[in-house]
């Protein structure tokens, strides 16, 4: 992630026409983001789970076994009750049932109803 101060850095090298400084720092930027780690190179916790959480919103309905792979490896059950709730909402019209129902399968208790109630109401959606 560029930090939020990184643009304002490089916006006035550039009005100025001196590239130096801001080749120098989107030289940087890009150097930090070349080493970027997945999330099976975080140590099991909060930030790998909330890394799983995030790709999970960025995965397409076509990549559902990966979505279940994923769900799989986060530990917290509230964070995996909500990646997996939020990914079948968002693609309910666009997966089939019996491989909606198996990601359903990971959760319980009201996640796993809430799930189920996205997946079977797809057709009740607009």
């Amino acid at each position: 992630m560029v930090p939020r101060y990184a643009f304002w850095t490089v916006r006035p090298c550039l009005a100025s026409r001196n590239w130096g400084p801001a080749l120098v720092v989107i030289g940087l930027i890009c150097s930090c983001n070349a080493h970027a780690k997945t999330c099976a190179d975080l140590a099991p916790g909060s930030e790998r789970d909330l890394c799983y959480f995030d790709d999970i919103k960025l995965l397409p309905p076509s990549a559902i076994n990966t979505v279940v792979a994923d769900a799989q490896q986060i530990v917290d059950p509230m964070v995996q009750g909500a990646a997996v709730s939020s990914w079948v909402s968002a693609h309910n019209n666009q997966i089939a049932l019996k491989d909606g129902r198996a990601l359903c399968d990971l959760l319980v208790d009201r996640d796993y109803q809430y799930c189920t109630q996205q997946l079977t109401a797809a057709h009740l959606r607009r």
